[in-house]
């Protein structure tokens, strides 16, 4: 039996899905740890003669993990008392941190198409390991300093800033969104900085001809060419998306030496699966951007009739029938 963590709208989870269905491959999907206890009845914690907790029920019945999504993100708000509910939601994540270390721990002999420790990568650690395998990046500089950032933006002219982290959204009581994607910075942000502000990441602004967005999958390569740079709203980063004009984009085979440096790098984070994002400049030369582990494929797969989704389940499937075969 496949187990799937995922979230219940993830549109490529469901894609999946049919395909394990059309395969008849069995499957529990669990959209939040919350749901463990009812989706796996037998999932009940023991004490042996060891003294060690064990978890044999679900070690018998899962032959292979996708973890599609984190669902320890799930987590309630159960007071309407800022304070009491943020440290509430705070310790509810902590708990089931322990939960997700405990299924970890008891599978660890299992396949994993993704992995809960390699989710979520430091963007700074994979830049630097990027460039040691020969792949190129923007100039960076990661900086709390005015006066550095200052000299970076002179000497690259035109720089932007993005998050360390995953992007956070923000909403005010009047319904205003925000949100801190890649932007632009200009002499007129530096200037209104303190001497001193957080840490914050900034590269310079390649001037590109197009992107590309390569989903990874076990050893091969599906790219697509992202045509952002005509559109004002997706010409930093097409995944501002226009959704009243739509990017074109189109299949795109990578050049072989790309898909080596791919390779090592992947195998390098120990990632069978991600999403990786390029911009290609004006002299066709290439530069790796970032790497997201669950990110999304749809968007890759469908237009270019590529079938990733079939082809994860065909993954999950062989390896569900050399577990039940042995």
């Amino acid at each position: 039996m496949v187990l799937i963590f995922s979230f219940d709208h993830d549109h490529s989870t469901n894609e999946v899905i049919k395909w394990l269905n059309f395969f008849e491959t069995p499957f529990i999907r669990i959209n939040t740890f919350q749901e463990l206890p009812e989706k796996i009845s037998h999932a009940k914690f023991g004490v042996n003669s060891n003294s060690n907790f064990c978890f044999q029920q679900i070690k018998k019945m899962v032959s292979c993990v996708w973890y599609r999504r984190n669902p320890i993100n799930d987590v309630p708000f159960i007071d309407s008392d800022y304070f009491l509910n943020s440290t509430t939601h705070t310790s509810c994540y902590h708990e089931m941190i322990v939960i997700r270390n405990l299924i970890i721990d008891e599978l660890d002999d299992k396949y994993w198409l993704n992995h809960p420790l390699n989710s979520s990568l430091n963007k700074i650690s994979v830049l630097n390991k990027a460039q040691e395998l020969g792949l190129s990046i923007p100039p960076t500089i990661l900086t709390s300093n005015k006066h550095l950032l200052m000299e970076f933006k002179q000497k690259h002219i035109e720089i932007i800033t993005k998050p360390l982290y995953e992007v956070m959204k923000l909403e005010d009581k009047n319904n205003n969104k925000y949100m801190n994607r890649t932007s632009l910075v200009d002499n007129n942000c530096i200037n209104n900085l303190d001497d001193s502000f957080f840490p914050s990441l900034f590269q310079k602004n390649i001037e590109k001809s197009f992107e590309v967005r390569t989903v990874f999958l076990e050893g091969k390569c599906y790219s697509m060419a992202i045509f952002s740079q005509t559109n004002e709203k997706t010409k930093i980063d097409f995944r501002h998306y226009n959704t009243e004009s739509p990017n074109r984009v189109t299949a795109f085979n990578l050049p072989k030496e790309m898909e080596i440096k791919i390779q090592r790098l992947m195998e390098n984070l120990y990632l069978n699966f991600g999403s990786l994002d390029f911009i290609v400049d004006k002299n066709d030369n290439f530069y790796f951007l970032e790497i997201n582990p669950v990110g999304q494929f749809g968007m890759t797969s469908t237009p270019n009739n590529y079938q990733i989704e079939k082809e994860v389940a065909l993954i999950l499937n062989k390896k569900n029938n050399e577990f039940t075969t042995r």
